[in-house]
C-alpha cells in the first residue's frame, strides 16, 4: 500500500510540475506534506532535507533566477544576443555557445554538482 501512495504522490507531483499550473515550491511542499500525513515519512525524515546544503543552494538559485527575470536582465541579455547574432541560426548558436562558455567561468555550476555526494 505504501508503494502505491508514493507512486501516486510522485506521479501527481510530476504532472503538476509539467503543467506549471501551480508554483513548484507549493507542489514540492504539498508532496512532502502528503507523504508526512499519510505516514510514509516521519517528521524527522520530512525535515531532514532542509538541512541539506544542496537543497538550500537550489532554493537560492530559484530566487536568483526569478530576480534575473523580474529585473529585466534576462530580456536585456537576450536582446543583445539577438542584435549581435541576427537571424542566422548558425551564428546564433555560435554566439550562445560563446556566451555560455564565458559566463560559466564566473557563475556557479551548482546544478551539476548537487546530485553528486560529497
Amino acid at each position: 500500500m505504501e508503494i502505491a501512495i508514493v507512486l501516486g504522490v510522485t506521479a501527481g507531483v510530476i504532472i503538476l510540475f509539467i503543467s506549471d499550473k501551480v508554483r513548484v515550491d507549493i507542489v514540492a511542499l504539498g508532496g512532502l506534506i502528503t507523504l508526512l500525513v499519510t505516514g510514509i515519512l516521519t517528521t524527522g525524515e520530512a525535515l531532514s532535507g532542509f538541512s541539506s546544503t544542496s537543497l538550500m543552494s537550489i532554493a537560492f538559485l530559484f530566487v536568483v533566477g526569478e530576480a534575473v527575470f523580474r529585473s529585466g536582465l534576462a530580456d536585456n541579455i537576450a536582446e543583445r544576443i539577438f542584435v549581435f547574432a541576427g537571424q542566422q541560426e548558425q551564428r546564433m548558436l555560435l554566439v550562445l555557445c560563446a556566451s555560455v562558455a564565458i559566463l560559466s567561468a564566473f557563475v556557479s555550476s551548482t546544478g551539476s554538482w548537487v546530485h553528486h555526494p560529497i
